[in-house]
């Protein structure tokens, strides 16, 4: 009727930040701006003194897909912040289980001990290069460049990617002929069923050394993710072989070569690594014959866990008493945002005068 006031606070409030959660301004405007953001004709519609008419169903229904976009669209940012938060406390757990395989065991680096899992480091979901040695359906654990170690103590980059089944080392090659002489591509170097694996060999000292003993021969590995890795080795290996895999602690760690090469280190025998306190967190190595010497600084205690807890609350639930959770639709209420269901109708244009009605009903404005 006469006077009424127009309000945007409606079912159609949700497409522009403009008109959610309020409309500031002049109500008639606050229309025919929800109408400009959908990109409607103005030969599509006539304002009324308090009702929007439309001409057509169609641009009735533009409005309501437009609705729906934004909904969809929030769901996503609501699914996507839980996933995180659930992720979030599964790695804090798992965190807390890694710190347990090497409890009392060894010591710890200071700015690995309340890290956070990854995982996959590599991303080889954007790398098909490195993802076409891994079966189709098999799930990537862990996925880091690492250093391993050779017969003379020589140092090499590889791609070490872990599975439910089996453990790779991929490296890289030059193309000797081909078409593709000279490039370089990835090489599958070894495949470990997890079955298989006998042990793992570990120092005391806060370096990243690990030696995984296979009956063949032996990979002697270095990576800052080590604890991660073995956490997800252990379990791996307790699903296949319903063991515990041995984890072997000493200072002095021995390991088998593989078979082949040339000179005083072509035979196939064993090598040793020596451990030995040093200064400061850097590793220092030092190869001597069949024996590399390492020496690191002293680490945090044995017997360290990590000390960040997953404390995160909702801010906004954490204010709220039972009482104001209860009462937040009145507030609401209060505040223009009505909850309930809005109702329209529309009438199909034909003779003059005649087209679709929509109405918002929503909390006047007085």
């Amino acid at each position: 009727g006469p006077g009424a006031d127009w309000s945007v606070s409606c079912r159609y409030a949700i497409l522009t930040k403009e008109s959610w959660p309020r409309w500031s301004g002049d109500q008639r405007q606050g229309g025919l701006h929800l109408l400009s953001s959908v990109h409607m004709d103005q030969d599509q519609f006539q304002l009324g003194k308090s009702k929007v008419f439309i001409k057509a169903p169609e641009s009735l229904f533009l409005l309501e897909e437009m609705r729906e976009r934004k909904y969809n669209g929030y769901a996503r940012v609501i699914q996507k912040a839980w996933r995180k938060h659930i992720a979030v406390r599964k790695y804090v757990k798992m965190r807390e289980e890694a710190s347990d395989v090497l409890l009392n065991k060894k010591e710890r680096r200071r700015n690995s001990i309340n890290r956070n899992f990854v995982g996959d480091y590599l991303g080889t979901d954007n790398h098909p290069e490195i993802r076409q040695f891994v079966g189709r359906r098999e799930r990537i654990d862990f996925a880091d460049v690492v250093v391993k170690f050779d017969r003379r103590f020589r140092t090499v980059k590889r791609d070490l990617i872990l599975t439910p089944k089996f453990l790779y080392l991929i490296g890289r090659e030059k193309v000797k002929q081909g078409p593709d002489k000279g490039q370089i591509q990835e090489v599958l170097k070894r495949k470990i069923e997890i079955n298989k694996i006998q042990s793992v060999s570990l120092s005391t000292l806060q370096d990243d050394f690990f030696i995984v003993h296979e009956e063949e021969y032996d990979s002697v590995l270095q990576s800052v993710f080590k604890t991660e890795f073995l956490s997800l080795l252990v379990k791996r290996v307790q699903e296949k072989t319903e063991k515990k895999l041995p984890l072997k602690f000493n200072n002095l760690l021995e390991f088998k070569v593989k078979k082949g090469g040339w000179g005083p280190f072509s035979s196939s025998g064993s090598r040793q690594i020596q451990f030995q306190a040093g200064q400061g967190d850097e590793v220092v190595f030092k190869p001597s014959g069949k024996v590399l010497q390492v020496s690191v600084g002293p680490g945090l205690p044995k017997n360290s866990r990590p000390t960040r807890k997953d404390n995160r609350k909702s801010r906004y639930m954490g204010k709220q008493t039972p009482s104001s959770q209860h009462s937040s639709g009145t507030r609401n209420h209060q505040n223009g945002l009505k909850m309930g269901p809005d109702w329209f109708s529309y009438r199909t244009a034909g003779t003059k005068g005649s087209g679709s009605t929509v109405r918002c009903n929503a909390v006047s404005s007085r």
